[in-house]
């Protein structure tokens, strides 16, 4: 009775993920709520699947270092994704700001 017990609260206890895996949930996270989503969907969407598999990994095998392997890459993926989608959205604002200071010049060589 007693072994038994002791399985069932054993069974019970949850597995708590490494702190890379936490740390790849919230860099995912973060990115999907950023322009990542709009600007840069497929790289998101490499930084979720890159997220499943560590996810995938940490339930066949919680304290592997390939768990925790996998959580860093998908890690880098989120933050990358992110990081793409300010490096695009400020290439918008260069390219719309070029474009307005040839309107600006081209209005001044018309008047003048």
């Amino acid at each position: 009775m007693v072994v038994a017990c002791a399985g069932l609260i054993v069974g019970c206890v949850s597995r708590v993920p490494p702190p890379e895996l936490v740390c790849a949930r919230q860099a995912y996270q973060h990115a999907a709520a950023s322009q990542a989503a709009q600007l840069v969907p497929g790289e998101l969407h490499k930084a979720r699947t890159a997220l499943a598999i560590a996810e995938k990994s940490f339930q066949d095998d919680p304290s592997s270092f390939h768990t925790r392997d996998l959580a860093n890459v998908a890690d880098r993926k989120a933050k990358m994704a992110e990081a793409l989608a300010v490096n695009v959205a400020g290439n918008a604002v260069t390219a719309k700001s070029n474009n307005r200071r040839v309107e600006i010049v081209a209005d001044y060589a018309a008047k003048y």
